[in-house]
């Protein structure tokens, strides 16, 4: 009956699930009636089975959710291993795809490698040809140059010599001229005497007739007259005699003399050669005596021996002092002699002159020469580093120009008196020196000479600060390396020729104005000196005064004292600028043409921005500590040629005191 109702449903709904819901709810109502049908116990026994058949029910139910949640933990781990082996599968993939990719990258970099290292050694090698062709090129010019120069002297001392013998024919012909014109005054007054006498014999014969008291008067003008005449007559013989003489006489002395010296000097030469064996023998007395022991014996011939030595000291003492009068007496004696010499004296200092010219333009090239043989070189932390004699230091860095460094302190000694200086536990060196008014001016540089501070302190004990780069020079910062400030180039809003003012066509007020003048832009901050130095864009902010006035000679840094009163007008400009504010800061920069190596080109532009501060000091009282200089080697070329050009051999001046940092120590 029950299977009947179920397939009706079915039948009528046509759906399995509502037909089972359908006989569910059949069974329930034939449970019901039954119930009510059934006795007490039947009803019980029947609900125990039916909570039998509900629990059996459940625990099928329950065995049948764990199978299920079996298979999915199953199904799931499964899952989970095929997900882990594809990742393990992935990351193994990636692994040699990244170890392929590394292979491939260190393959590109040890062929980029190789390229840059075959590249830089093609550079190498273009450069060092380059160098080995400037440099014979330059040896070329200056051996061209000395040869010139030589000729030059050659034909100078043969001007020289064929006027010195033209200057002694002409004075031979005066003299002859001269004594000529003596014998023709001696005639004359031969003659005048001659016609005096016949005149005083007349007057005589006229005044015999005469009183006899006027015969004494004339008796004793007339002895008085034949006196003078006398007189007159032993003076032209003498001067007659002198001119006579003048000619070997004139020549005579400075034989002598020359010979005079050149015998004092092997003296002094054998008196040094004497005093030197003496302190040799002391030393080698003494070492003996150390080595020996000081038995009474070799007490005794130790002290015989210095005996000896102090007699020997003693006429050594007296040979120099009789060898020093007796120089002294022929110093004067040779001023007495060039005294004597008059105008050719004077035309043979011009021809020492000239020679003195030649020679120092040779002794700049022994000089420059000098100072490329006694360079060292090494390289420190992937630079080159080229030291100079002088403490100047030129550091070349790979692609980039070279700079040079130097000892901002040997200036200051070099023009100053009583200039000291102490170097304190933490090897900075302090220098100092004071000025007449009591005024005490410092400066404190590390172990390579770069200035850290520089500052005044008054006699109150006030401190006026003028340079402080302390910041510059970190503990952690590379020894060698540059601070460099990137800035664009600037806007130039008023005329070139205010901007940068040569020197030869400016007025006073033209200088005054351009090294006092403002920046031509506004600056966002304030930088060390180190900054200024290396950041041209920077320096550009400022104007500048080009000395193109001062004219540097081919090789050289000497400024020759003809044209020292060049820099008297500048000097004027600048004291004007400092007696308005005593802790302004100037600049000096030295430039050199496009000719020769960029080492020798940064030493002469470094030594003739030296030159000219030194210059200014010592000719036209500076004060050296308001000045800094600094050499640029052939950058900034102001006539863009690779040739000698007296142009570029330049040095210019400008203010930096706006963009420098200032702090109290």
């Amino acid at each position: 009956m029950l299977l009947a109702h179920t397939l009706a449903a079915v039948i009528f709904t046509g759906s399995p699930a509502a037909a089972i819901e359908n006989l569910h709810a059949g069974e329930r109502s034939i449970v019901r009636v039954q119930a009510q049908q059934l006795t007490p116990q039947q009803a019980e026994e029947e609900a125990k089975q039916k909570k039998q058949r509900e629990e059996r029910k459940a625990q099928e139910k329950a065995k049948g959710d764990q199978d299920r949640a079996r298979a999915e933990q199953e199904r799931a781990k499964a899952a989970q291993e095929k997900a882990k082996a594809e990742l393990e599968k992935q990351k193994q993939e990636r692994a040699r795809e990244q170890e392929r990719a590394r292979e491939a990258q260190d393959k590109q970099q040890r062929d980029q490698r190789a390229k840059a290292a075959q590249e830089k050694a093609k550079a190498d090698q273009d450069r060092a040809r380059a160098e080995q062709e400037r440099a014979k090129a330059a040896q070329d010019r200056a051996k061209a140059e000395l040869e010139k120069q030589k000729q030059e002297r050659a034909r100078d001392q043969q001007r020289a010599k064929e006027a010195q013998d033209k200057q002694q024919r002409d004075e031979r012909a005066k003299a002859a001229e001269d004594r000529a014109k003596a014998d023709q005054d001696r005639a004359r007054a031969e003659q005048e005497r001659a016609k005096a006498a016949q005149d005083k014999a007349q007057a005589e014969q006229g005044r015999r007739d005469k009183d006899a008291r006027g015969k004494d008067a004339r008796d004793k003008q007339q002895r008085d007259e034949k006196a003078k005449a006398a007189q007159d007559k032993g003076k032209i013989e003498d001067l007659r005699k002198q001119e006579r003489a003048a000619d070997p006489q004139q020549k005579r002395p400075a034989a002598a003399g020359r010979i005079e010296e050149d015998r004092l000097k092997e003296e002094r030469a054998k008196l040094d050669q004497d005093r030197s064996r003496i302190e040799q023998e002391r030393a080698r007395l003494n070492v003996e005596t150390k080595q020996k022991e000081q038995s009474g014996r070799a007490r005794e011939e130790f002290g015989r021996r210095q005996d000896r030595l102090k007699e020997e000291e003693n006429r050594l003492k007296a040979a120099e002092e009789q060898l020093k009068q007796r120089e002294e007496r022929t110093r004067a004696e040779l001023d007495r002699q060039r005294a004597r010499e008059g105008g050719l004296q004077e035309r043979r200092e011009q021809l020492r002159e000239r020679e003195k010219q030649l020679g120092r333009a040779e002794r700049r090239l022994e000089r420059l020469e000098d100072i490329q043989k006694q360079r060292t070189e090494r390289v420190e932390q992937g630079r080159r580093i080229i030291e100079e004699p002088d403490r100047r230091v030129i550091v070349k860095d790979q692609n980039k120009a070279g700079i040079i460094r130097h000892d901002e302190t040997e200036r200051l000694r070099r023009v100053t008196r009583d200039f000291r200086s102490e170097r304190r536990t933490d090897g900075i060196t302090v220098s100092y020196f004071a000025r007449p008014d009591g005024t005490q001016v410092f400066s404190e540089v590390d172990d390579d000479g770069r200035l850290l501070r520089r500052y005044r302190r008054t006699r109150d004990g006030r401190e006026v600060a003028l340079i402080d780069n302390r910041r510059s020079f970190r503990s952690d910062r590379p020894r060698w390396s540059v601070e460099v400030v990137d800035l664009p180039p600037i806007a130039l809003r008023i005329p070139r020729e205010r901007y940068i003012v040569d020197y030869s066509r400016a007025s006073d007020d033209d200088l005054y104005d351009t090294i006092a003048a403002e920046p031509l832009e506004p600056l966002t901050r304030r930088y060390s000196l180190e900054e200024v130095r290396w950041s041209h864009p920077l320096r550009e902010r400022m104007r500048r005064v080009d000395l193109d006035d001062i004219n540097f000679e081919f090789g050289s840094w000497e400024i020759t004292f003809d044209q020292m009163p060049k820099l008297e007008r500048l000097a004027s400009a600048i004291k004007r600028l400092l007696d308005r504010r005593p802790d302004e800061v100037l600049l000096i920069e030295g430039y050199t043409d496009a000719v020769g190596s960029e080492e020798d080109n940064l030493t002469l532009s470094d030594r003739r921005a030296e030159a000219v501060a030194t210059g200014l000091t010592q000719y036209f009282d500076v004060p050296p500590e308001n000045l800094v200089t600094q050499g640029y080697g052939e950058q900034f070329l102001k006539l863009n040629t690779q040739g000698p050009e007296r142009l570029n051999r330049r040095v210019a001046l400008r203010r930096i005191t706006p963009f420098l940092e200032r702090e109290r120590g």
